[in-house]
């Protein structure tokens, strides 16, 4: 990690386990993140949400209750969040509402080393951003 940088707050958010245990072994891999938890539903996300700052968000959509699409509304706020899901038709509503990065499972090596490049450099510029907004006000 460059000096600028930072740990970046993660949550991941998939009702089978399998697939939630897949994503947080992927996400292990980058150091600029730091899982902050996981959740089988959208309701102990969104809850957990109100109380904690999250960067980036890896969530599936096929979920009871609350879908993914239907949380992802409710974070808006979120910057970055990465679908994950079996369901590809729901690709084009998923950009609709701000998706950063939607991948079809199941996750391979390389197609999610792309997408942590892209949010490496996402986060590394809004992070410089704010810093120069800082010092440009001080």
């Amino acid at each position: 990690m460059n000096q600028l940088q930072e740990l970046y707050k993660c949550v991941i958010v998939d009702d089978d386990l399998i697939d939630r245990l897949t994503a947080i072994s992927f996400v292990k891999r980058y150091p600029f993140l730091n899982i902050l938890a996981s959740f089988d539903n959208s309701t102990e996300a969104l809850a957990f949400s109100q109380t904690n700052k999250i960067d980036v968000l890896f969530l599936d959509i096929d979920m009871p209750n609350m879908n993914g699409l239907e949380l992802r509304k409710k974070l808006a706020h979120i910057d970055v969040v990465v679908f994950i899901t079996s369901h590809a038709e729901y690709a084009l509503e998923s950009f609709e509402i701000s998706a950063f990065d939607f991948v079809v499972k199941p996750i391979r090596a390389e197609r999610f080393a792309k997408i942590m490049e892209r949010i490496e450099a996402y986060l590394t510029l809004k992070h410089k951003a704010e810093l120069f907004d800082m010092i440009g006000s001080a």
